[in-house]
Formats: C-alpha cells, structure tokens, sequence
C-alpha cells in the first residue's frame, strides 16, 4: 500500500499560530516534506507557533517522529521567538496490511 503524505494547513484569524494537521501516512522518507512547509509559514509571520498534528494521521513511523523532533531548530525557526510543537496519538498508529485473496 502506498504511503501518502495528506496534510490541512489551518491558520488563525490573526496569523500568530498555524497547524499541520497530518490525515495521510507520515514515513521516514516522506516527514522532511514538512519543512518547506513550516518555511513558508514562519515567512509569513515572524515568530508563528506551529504545530504539527499527528493525531488523526492513518499512519505514523517512530523512525519519522525521531526526525522531526531532531530538526528542532528548522522548525522552530531561527529568527524569532516562534515554538513549534508536535501533537502525538497515544499509540502510533500504522496502515492495515494489504490482504490478498487466493
């Protein structure tokens, strides 16, 4: 089954926070497309706090989690103050395998 990245950007009113919200399948190949993203969102506001919302995501990899958490100051931006979170399901929740019938 193939994994696609599905995100719904949501802004507020006033453009001081935004959130990603993830519905498709986060990988480890596909989470660093989250970046330009984010890039974009800080240029809009300096200091924007973003969070990523992984909660209703179909699928999340450990390995993805770890790196987003590693390129904590590209998201968190090197300007200004912004923060940047990461909203997590209680368990990771991964894709059904595909079942074949004979």
């Amino acid at each position: 089954m193939p994994h696609k990245l599905r995100l719904l950007v949501k802004l507020d009113t006033e453009p001081t926070t935004a959130t990603l919200a993830v519905t498709g399948c986060l990988t480890e190949n596909n989470c660093l497309a989250l970046l330009p993203i984010i890039r974009r969102l800080r240029a809009m506001v300096d200091g924007m706090t973003i969070t990523v919302d992984l909660s209703t995501a179909k699928h999340v990899e450990a390995a993805a989690v770890r790196i987003l958490e590693e390129t904590g100051p590209e998201v968190a931006g090197y300007r200004g103050g912004g923060k940047a979170f990461l909203t997590l399901p209680t368990v990771l929740p991964s894709c059904q395998p595909v079942k074949w019938d004979a």
